[in-house]
């Protein structure tokens, strides 16, 4: 949070840091503190800029200038959520800010935040996370201008957006640029977006549409394309499906439902495959979705030594965090199906649950800390019922997204959990 602390622990420079539209809140029911203590525990030195003045990009500015990489997030909800009622007047109440302050956010703080980072550090690489990079990564209805918006990926200076649940993610980039890989050569990951130039997809797609066996040594060919040897066009077009482009679905909303559906159709982890969306001046691709963690990688996740507290340096509680400082989370995902709900966008259809043992262990230690009145007020996820639930199909096929699984009748692959 500040140079001072930095120097405090010893460190001459920070490999990662977290930029936030959040206060701080060292509390696993916040993503910047999950991914910043998941990265301490990979063994990177991270620093956090917890909410800065956006104006300039000064603040961005005050931990010096990472070793390998800035990661970006709007904080735990999409900033003009956080900002804006439903009727777009500006919230009275702020439940991430010390004192429920409004006004310390922008609206389209990932977008606003990047620009201020490369203003700051032009040639640093920027990676998107959190709800608001997630569920904005494809061409999407933004309800604040009444239109349907590019990628976020297109409109911010960023080089990735990790999507969905991104501890996995977060360390292998951290790992892949310690060892010297080009930010813009890392494309392989799961649950991450990255861009293409559109004249090498131009080209990539010429090159798909050849036959077998035959290469395009045009002179022609883009540097893109000629030195990343995992652009192989046969297969690319085996792994990765095409949907109409921004400029499409903008104007039809038939088309915009078309691409919604093929894209949601391959949100599986087990089975899915990447998505391209042609942009006008880039090309959004997102690769299929990244695993859920294992009981063993939750239990560890959770377990991280949070101090459960917002940062030191602020004088009034944050709201949010009083709402959730005696509760536990025991799993993640839902394969409810609700078309209200983002959550099987964000988090996936198939459950990852804690062991009872790692539960217990938190429980205990909750139960330990000065102002523990006696309550647990809170065990469970997004979906509280759901806590240890499996189905057969998923090692094989992962969740099967052409079923309502719950509704009008259970599922019978799906197994409760007797013994928890």
């Amino acid at each position: 949070m500040s140079p001072e602390e930095v120097k405090a622990r010893g460190w001459k420079e920070l490999d990662v840091i977290l930029v936030t539209g959040d206060a701080y809140v060292d509390h696993s029911s916040f993503g910047t503190a999950i991914i910043g203590r998941v990265l301490e525990d990979a063994g990177f030195r991270v620093g956090i800029i917890a909410q800065p003045r956006w104006e300039n990009p000064e603040d961005f500015k005050k931990l010096g200038k990472p070793r390998l990489f800035f990661s970006v997030s709007a904080g735990n909800t999409d900033s003009m959520v956080s900002n804006l009622t439903p009727g777009l007047k500006p919230r009275n109440k702020d439940a991430y800010s010390p004192g429920g302050k409004t006004g310390l956010r922008p609206n389209r703080a990932a977008i606003i935040y990047s620009n201020r980072i490369k203003e700051a550090f032009p040639d640093m690489p920027i990676v998107l996370g959190g709800i608001e990079a997630s569920m904005r990564r494809f061409a999407h209805y933004d309800y604040l201008s009444d239109k349907v918006r590019q990628s976020i990926l297109a409109d911010a200076p960023a080089d990735l957006v990790v999507y969905g649940m991104g501890e996995l993610q977060i360390v292998e980039i951290a790992k892949r640029l310690q060892a010297g890989e080009d930010i813009k050569g890392i494309r392989d990951i799961s649950g991450t977006v990255w861009k293409m130039e559109v004249k090498a997809w131009k080209e990539l797609k010429g090159k798909g549409k050849e036959k077998a066996g035959e290469q395009d040594e045009s002179e022609n060919a883009t540097e893109e394309v000629a030195k990343d040897k995992s652009l192989d066009p046969a297969e690319f077009f085996k792994e990765y499906v095409e949907i109409p482009s921004f400029s499409e679905v903008s104007q039809d909303k038939a088309v915009f439902a078309k691409a919604f559906r093929t894209y949601f159709l391959e949100q599986n982890p087990v089975t899915g495959k990447g998505i391209v969306q042609p942009h006008p001046k880039t090309i959004i691709i997102q690769n299929k979705p990244m695993r859920p963690l294992t009981e063993a990688e939750l239990d560890h996740v959770y377990e991280l030594p949070y101090t459960g507290e917002t940062h030191p340096s602020y004088t009034e509680p944050v709201p949010a965090l009083e709402m959730v400082k005696f509760s536990l989370t025991t799993h993640r995902g839902c394969f409810g199906g609700c078309s209200f709900c983002a959550i099987t966008q964000h988090q996936g259809r198939m459950i990852a649950s804690r062991s009872i043992e790692s539960i217990l262990r938190e429980a205990k230690k909750l139960t330990q800390k000065p102002d523990f009145k006696g309550i647990i007020n809170g065990v469970g996820g997004p979906t509280a019922n759901m806590y240890g639930m499996e189905c057969r199909s998923w090692e094989k096929k992962g969740a099967c997204l052409d079923k309502a699984c719950l509704y009008p009748v259970s599922y019978t692959h799906l197994t409760l959990p007797t013994n928890r």
